[in-house]
């Protein structure tokens, strides 16, 4: 599990397929919008321009429990949004792999 914020440029460039597509890859999504190519799905195109509906210091749900050993996304790049959670438990689980 990883809680990743695509918004901040070092997220991009650490879980993009190379530098290209970090750098210009979100903006090359949104190109088609603006096309009769418009109807077409593309999830990364959303996944890339994601905007939380609650950001992580308004967040007041419930406790917040990260178990990380993903060999996808390392353990550092949750640590953004996870330090902006404030108003509820934060714990973080280190799995063996």
């Amino acid at each position: 599990m990883t809680f990743l914020d695509q918004r901040l440029q070092q997220v991009r460039d650490e879980t993009a397929h190379d530098r290209i597509a970090a750098r210009l890859g979100g903006p090359l999504m949104g190109l088609p919008a603006r096309t009769p190519a418009a109807g077409l799905k593309c999830p990364m195109g959303r996944y890339m321009n994601y905007a939380p509906s609650v950001e992580p210091e308004d967040f007041d749900a419930c406790p917040v429990l990260l178990t990380a050993e993903d060999r996808w996304t390392p353990h550092h790049l949750s640590v953004p949004v996870l330090s902006r959670i404030t108003k509820v438990p934060v714990d973080t689980v280190m799995l063996d792999s």
